[in-house]
């Protein structure tokens, strides 16, 4: 990261969008951040390519409504609605498999929390 300590600030004149109010970043501090990032975080790509090479190392949780989930899904994921993890759901989630949920909206925080929470 020192490489990052002799980049300034670049100011801007106020804009009216926060877009172009924020000058492009040079590629090559660009690129430390994105890469810096895939270091701590997956993707749908990631999952894809485990589901894909048949990965039994994560559990795909589909935190949506029953209704929703039996209209289509990821294939393998299982059903647990955000709005049903409790105690008992939890214990039976396996310890040794890396959790991957995803919701249609902003619930999947809750439902991340839900399942962490101890």
């Amino acid at each position: 990261m020192s490489e990052l300590s002799d980049h300034s600030i670049v100011k801007t004149q106020p804009s009216g969008s926060r877009v172009i109010g924020i000058p492009p970043e040079d590629p090559k501090v660009a690129e430390m951040h994105f890469q810096s990032k895939l270091a701590f975080e997956t993707d749908p790509s990631d999952v894809y390519t485990d589901l894909s090479n048949g990965s039994t190392e994560i559990l795909l949780v589909d935190a949506r409504t029953q209704e929703t989930y039996a209209q289509g899904h990821v294939p393998g994921a299982i059903n647990l609605p955000w709005r049903k993890i409790d105690l008992s759901s939890r214990v039976a989630i396996p310890k040794d498999r890396v959790l991957v949920t995803y919701c249609d909206g902003v619930h999947w925080v809750l439902s991340n929390f839900r399942l962490l929470k101890g």
